[in-house]
């Protein structure tokens, strides 16, 4: 049953009103109070994650329940009522087969034509498809691919049912790292000489692809997923995930000197820092530390936000409230102190580094002044030089200010306490890293600052490390040994 267009703009009101009466963090309460995984809906913004929790719960036949829940929420906000005949919310599935879209990747337009039962074909810009078919969410569009703009362009992709579909496209040489494409359909995509480091390709069916010359490094991707014929994932630096035989599988090659997972509690994605010995400290003296996993970036304001939520910790002072604002939700927490840190290390079954083991995860084994290499860079980390004057986003400055292990901000943006002793009998903690407020002589990997356990100041943050391997701490875990 097609809406009615005073259907579509109560419906259309109802997304306006979750977004405007929601900041990002309730919208993920809001998703897990109604049994769904906020993870798991399409969309990078606010407003298009509503729109499609509104239209997962419409092809089920539960609207009414969102809007019982939200009214419960937000009692003085005008709801619309579908409570008369809430059926006839339902979106209709799709009747003539998956869209197919033209070839027109990077373009100012694409065509598509779209079969539903209403059956339009919609030829136009990608803002205006947006608006006259976006509101069923079967043009789910506008998702730029890789960093640049070039001209303004858009580069666009369909997504149904959260896969999304770019099959056939043309995206030779493009910067598509960091992506989550898992479950996508690339069948016969050029992807020669792309860059889909750190990409999730998990579930993603990429038969007859053109991969020639692609960097892999620490793509993400399943035993199930469908690659070219003759195509090793593995020798492409790519990481096997989600096989119940061999859930951390170790990549052999020279340049792959790390594995990845992600920690179900606290949402860190935890970087594999193999045993063996590394050049430590200003005297280049060698060291040997046993396997260890650490943190890929600082706990930001999200992962933080999940402490406070499940203990009733009190919230950092910037938040102004239990939340954080959601423009910096993806900022590394501050204003946190060595106990607060370290209750959250407790809370989440993990420690804080040692200073040993941060500047091995931050220097690697050949001994390098900054994570990147032995010279400063402008534009590779977020430094009193940078101007900002403030945190940035967790990873800003990913993959060219990395670490040799794939790590992020060990140089600027926040400090990091660590569980090593500066002054054990004045009660001072090490801190490595620098941060957004100082310059960058205090970013060398080498160089150790110390203050009060008890401060609480807009420069310092943390990160966490695991030393057992993952598998066996979720069994510990599970068995109530951890």
């Amino acid at each position: 049953m097609t809406h009615s267009d005073p259907d579509r703009q109560e419906l259309i009101r109802l997304r306006e009103l979750l977004s405007d009466s929601f900041n990002l963090e309730e919208l993920r309460l809001l998703c897990f109070d109604l049994g769904l995984d906020y993870e798991n809906l399409a969309g990078g913004t606010k407003g298009m994650k509503a729109q499609n929790l509104i239209t997962y719960l419409q092809r089920r036949g539960k609207l009414q329940r969102l809007l019982d829940v939200v009214k419960s929420q937000r009692p003085n906000v005008d709801w619309p009522d579908f409570s008369a005949n809430p059926e006839d919310y339902i979106v209709v599935e799709n009747k003539g087969g998956e869209p197919e879209s033209g070839d027109q990747v990077g373009g100012h337009k694409i065509e598509q034509q779209i079969n539903s039962e209403g059956g339009n074909v919609f030829p136009g810009p990608v803002s205006a498809a947006r608006d006259v078919i976006g509101g069923d969410q079967i043009f789910q569009g506008d998702v730029t691919f890789g960093r640049d703009r070039r001209d303004d362009q858009y580069e666009i992709a369909l997504n149904w049912d959260g896969k999304t579909r770019m099959r056939g496209y043309d995206l030779a040489e493009r910067d598509l790292s960091g992506l989550n494409l898992a479950n996508s359909d690339l069948r016969g995509a050029n992807l020669r000489g792309a860059d889909l480091r750190k990409t999730d390709l998990s579930g993603s069916d990429l038969r007859g692809a053109d991969l020639a010359r692609t960097n892999l490094s620490s793509a993400q991707y399943t035993k199930l997923t469908s690659w070219p014929d003759k195509f090793d994932p593995k020798t492409a630096g790519a990481i096997l995930v989600n096989d119940d035989s061999n859930p951390i599988e170790e990549i052999p090659g020279e340049d792959n000197t790390f594995d990845t997972y992600t920690d179900a509690k606290t949402g860190l994605v935890m970087m594999r820092i193999p045993a063996g010995d590394f050049i430590y400290g200003e005297d280049s003296r060698l060291e040997y530390l046993p396997e260890f996993w650490i943190a890929r970036t600082p706990v930001t304001n999200a992962h933080y936000f999940k402490f406070v939520r499940e203990t009733g910790y009190d919230s950092p002072e910037h938040w102004e409230g239990k939340s954080p604002r959601e423009k910096i939700a993806e900022h590394p927490v501050v204003h946190v102190s060595y106990e607060d840190a370290a209750a959250f290390a407790d809370w989440a079954g993990m420690d804080l580094p040692d200073e040993k083991e941060w500047e091995k995860a931050a220097r690697g084994t050949d001994g390098r002044i900054y994570p990147w290499g032995n010279e400063w860079k402008e534009g590779y980390c977020n430094t009193k030089e940078a101007g900002i004057g403030i945190t940035t986003p967790a990873g800003r400055y990913s993959p060219r200010g990395d670490s040799p292990y794939g790590c992020v901000d060990m140089a600027g943006n926040v400090y990091d306490w660590t569980a090593s002793w500066y002054d054990e009998e004045e009660g001072w903690r090490v801190l490595r890293g620098g941060s957004w407020s100082f310059e960058q002589n205090l970013a060398p990997t080498t160089y150790r600052d110390g203050t009060p356990h008890t401060d609480r100041m807009n420069d310092i943050g943390f990160r966490l490390v695991r030393r057992s391997p993952p598998a066996a701490a979720a069994l510990a875990e599970a068995t109530g040994q951890s």
